[in-house]
């Protein structure tokens, strides 16, 4: 099942492929009619794209799926580490330390 998401707030989106060792895992956009279209996508090449178009990811068949993902924002610049959705409201509890603190307690319990 695909989960066709766009991605709130940012402007523009750049996926990087960084290992195309897998079968399946295509990248798919949403267009016009509701057919998701499959784009070519191989080791070192990026997919840019507006960020609020709608995008998924097919099921991977087999192997690992490695992607660096980029956001490019408007705005002034911020120091937490994940997406505020009114960054001057408050000051964000979510700093990059907590992030990752965090992060590395869900590796330990997902061991």
């Amino acid at each position: 099942m695909h989960t066709k998401h766009h991605d709130t707030g940012s402007l523009v989106t750049v996926d990087l492929l960084l290992a195309d060792c897998f079968e399946g895992g295509e990248f798919q956009t949403l267009e016009r009619g509701g057919e998701l279209r499959s784009w070519a996508f191989e080791r070192g090449d990026a997919n840019v794209f507006v960020s609020h178009k709608y995008h998924c990811v097919a099921p991977l068949q087999s192997g690992q799926r490695q992607v660096l993902i980029a956001e490019l924002w408007e705005g002034p610049e911020r120091t937490c580490a994940h997406r505020c959705v009114d960054p001057g409201a408050v000051p964000c509890p979510h700093t990059l330390s907590k992030s990752q603190r965090e992060a590395m307690q869900l590796r330990r319990v997902m061991r």
